[in-house]
């Protein structure tokens, strides 16, 4: 009788266990975007920003996971992609009509939008991070560099 009690109570005490360890892994929720996403995701807390191709352009959408909201931060007929986020920030490169390709930085709490990179040469892939962003650049000559931007 001793050692069914025994094995009840083990038996007990490892299905409650399991059960507090399976109850305290965070489920995975769909994002619903009313823009597919193209190529990369980034996220950083509760702000995911992708490239979207829609109404025939490629533009940067901003999604707050807690709101749900999206919005589209980069409509016009310019083309734009490979955004990177960082606190605030949103950066992307940006293509205008008989232009190369330049970085733009959004500030998400002012809603300004200012061009970062500047001189003459193809700018791409930017990323941010600790208040810097980064990109590759290449000149007339095809010579690629990295070029740092400090946003303070």
């Amino acid at each position: 009788m001793k050692s069914l009690k025994k094995r009840m109570s083990r038996t007990l005490i490892i299905t409650l266990l399991l059960a507090s360890l399976l109850t305290s892994f965070v489920r995975a929720e769909s994002v619903v975007f009313s823009t597919k996403p193209d190529g990369r995701i980034r996220v950083q807390g509760n702000n995911m920003v992708w490239m979207g191709y829609k109404g025939g352009q490629w533009d940067i959408y901003h999604l707050n996971t807690e709101t749900n909201k999206e919005n589209n931060i980069t409509d016009d007929a310019n083309v734009q992609g490979y955004p990177d986020i960082w606190a605030q920030y949103i950066v992307w490169q940006e293509k205008g009509i008989g232009e190369d390709f330049n970085i733009y930085l959004y500030n998400m709490d002012t809603g300004s939008r200012d061009k970062i990179s500047d001189g003459v040469g193809r700018h791409q892939e930017p990323r941010i991070a600790s208040g810097k962003v980064v990109w590759t650049s290449e000149n007339a000559n095809g010579k690629r560099v990295v070029m740092l931007y400090d946003i303070n």
